[in-house]
């Protein structure tokens, strides 16, 4: 037992005598060849690591504007294969010069001899050109995506524009503040040509644009145009397919003109059973309309079996009135999954439900337009 004990104090000692060593000494070893380099409301830091396995960080301090001390961890882990860490200090609204304080710890905390550098901040207005260097954007599936680099922590935003696979003019604003992407998921199939710019947030300095143009990937058998006979060239089943729709006039390719009945018990359309076409289960409904009048609609499942008939009502809400085209988009999937009974049988429809609103006199004929009717990848 007492050979136990002699042995655990000789340890101990081992490691006070240690420590000692640390503290005659100065601690740990400082960081050498320190760089400041000055970067957008930022510098740059770079420096070597101390040569030993007890190494643990190094505390980088420095007093900012308001006379605060700030302080960044910066642990052993950082460093490159070539031994070098880099550290970038941010937060800077000026370009005055500051004092930067390096300090070494080991793992039993003990520091080493603080190295002291001054370095000076670049202005904050060229943070817009620098993320806009940075901006790429890369194909993905029924759309693309937008990425950049943002390291100054200078609030930045992107703008990009672009024709959307319902043929609208869409502007996008992107906060870019921190480094990220953003998904654009509304596209056609085909290319599709981006218009992007970057602003300052703070001064409102934007930099020129430029165009890169994407083609999204997407299988042609995911979106499904409905309506229209691509053989037949014209609309399906407007004969047989509606209720409480006086006419329907084909205006052109994907793009039709209803006049809907107020006096009807019911207006709606027939949708074409789909069948095995559905080849998702990630689906959205979009389309394009306008028409003077608020209207409300209504979509119906209607996934009929032998012996069993069941409709599905599912309650979209009002459309506005709007004189110029207006996107929608309503997601199938949900719905689709709260049928009673199986969907996808040869015998299945859908019905678009419209009603009329209060707002609508009686015996007054509505103007509907509706385009762009197609079944898409979800977002």
């Amino acid at each position: 037992m007492k050979k136990h004990i002699l042995y655990l104090m000789g340890i101990l000692s081992f490691l006070f005598a240690c420590s000692d060593d640390e503290d005659v000494n100065g601690g740990m070893e400082p960081v050498t060849e320190v760089e400041c380099t000055p970067f957008i409301g930022s510098v740059a830091m770079k420096w070597k690591n101390p040569v030993t396995d007890s190494y643990y960080y190094t505390l980088l301090s420095y007093r900012n504007a308001a006379g605060e001390t700030v302080n960044k961890k910066v642990s052993r882990y950082s460093a490159g294969a070539d031994g070098v860490t880099s550290a970038l200090v941010t937060g800077f609204t000026d370009t005055n010069e500051y004092e930067f304080t390096l300090t070494a710890y080991s793992v039993s905390g003990a520091p080493s001899v603080p190295v002291l550098i001054k370095g000076t901040p670049q202005e904050r207005t060229g943070a817009a050109a620098y993320v806009m260097e940075s901006v790429r954007m890369e194909a993905t599936e029924a759309g693309a995506r937008l990425l950049w680099t943002n390291e100054t922590e200078v609030e930045v935003a992107l703008h990009l524009s672009y024709i959307n696979g319902l043929g609208m003019y869409v502007e996008e604003e992107v906060n870019a503040t921190a480094s990220g992407s953003y998904a654009v998921s509304d596209l056609s199939f085909g290319e599709t040509e981006f218009t992007i710019y970057a602003r300052n947030v703070a001064d409102g300095k934007k930099t020129s644009s430029k165009t890169i143009t994407v083609a999204s990937i997407v299988d042609p058998r995911d979106i499904i145009q409905i309506w229209y006979d691509p053989d037949r060239k014209t609309a399906v089943n407007f004969d047989y397919g509606t209720v409480g729709i006086n006419s329907v006039e084909v205006v052109e390719e994907y793009s039709y003109k209803l006049m809907l009945d107020p006096t009807a018990d019911e207006r709606y359309i027939i949708w074409e059973p789909l069948g095995s076409n559905i080849r998702r289960n990630d689906l959205s409904l979009t389309f394009q309309y306008r028409c003077v009048d608020s209207f409300s609609l209504t979509l119906m499942y209607y996934p009929f079996e032998w012996g069993t008939i069941a409709g599905n009502y599912k309650d979209k809400g009002t459309l506005s009135a709007s004189t110029e085209w207006k996107s929608v988009s309503f997601d199938i999937n949900n719905d689709i999954e709260t049928l009673p009974v199986r969907w996808g049988t040869i015998t299945s429809q859908y019905r678009f439900i419209f009603g009329t609103g209060p707002t609508i006199e009686k015996n007054v004929p509505i103007t509907f337009e509706i385009r762009n009717v197609k079944l898409r990848p979800g977002k």
